[in-house]
């Protein structure tokens, strides 16, 4: 069976500017310093959030 690789915050890409410039919140979450996105990672799929005006999130869908 083939090794899960660890996804830590020096691995993690932005998938919206591509920056490697991430830090980690928290287990499986990340924010990106050069955009100011948020990202999750669940089952291996990262999810993009737009931080709001009142500091709520908004997922952000890249195919709109």
């Amino acid at each position: 069976m083939p090794r899960k690789k660890k996804i830590t915050s020096s691995s993690v890409e932005c998938p919206v500017c591509n920056s490697k410039n991430v830090g980690r919140i928290k287990p499986n979450q990340y924010f990106c310093r050069e955009c100011y996105s948020e990202l999750d990672v669940k089952k291996g799929k990262i999810n993009v959030y737009a931080i709001t005006a009142d500091g709520g999130l908004k997922d952000v869908d890249k195919s709109a």
